[in-house]
């Protein structure tokens, strides 16, 4: 049988690696939600003309993670990088980064980063001028 490469390709904004899809439609939609990471699973599938489900299904099977969990990531890396680059307050990035409130968004970032949004920002924001 025939084994198929996966090349690893990091994202320009987050970082964030995943294998380089084959098929072209989900090739596309990377695209996509890197310009716009708070388009939702139903309007990815609508522009693809697929079922929520087959996106899913199709995501995984190309990129080898979740699409929801993709989503996430790249929110959660916007908000970071708004957090240790810019001064807003924890809840406007929380908003603008697409969560619906401040302490959601401050349970998942200490979840995917290890501290709470304000803690990783005294560490590791950039020193005031």
């Amino acid at each position: 049988s025939a084994l198929r490469v996966l090349r690893i390709e990091p994202t320009r904004q987050t970082g964030m690696a995943v294998s380089a899809p084959a098929d072209e439609r989900i090739a596309g939609l990377l695209e996509k939600v890197r310009e716009n990471p708070l388009l939702t699973p139903d309007e990815l599938a609508d522009g693809l003309f697929l079922s929520k489900s087959r996106l899913f299904h199709l995501f995984h099977a190309e990129c080898r993670i979740g699409l929801g969990e993709y989503l996430l990531k790249l929110r959660l890396r916007e908000a970071r990088r708004m957090l240790l680059y810019g001064d807003w307050p924890i809840s406007r990035i929380a908003v603008r980064t697409g969560f619906a409130d401040q302490s959601h968004f401050t349970a998942l970032f200490r979840r995917e980063f290890g501290l709470p949004p304000m803690k990783y920002r005294r560490e590791f924001g950039r020193a005031p001028a």
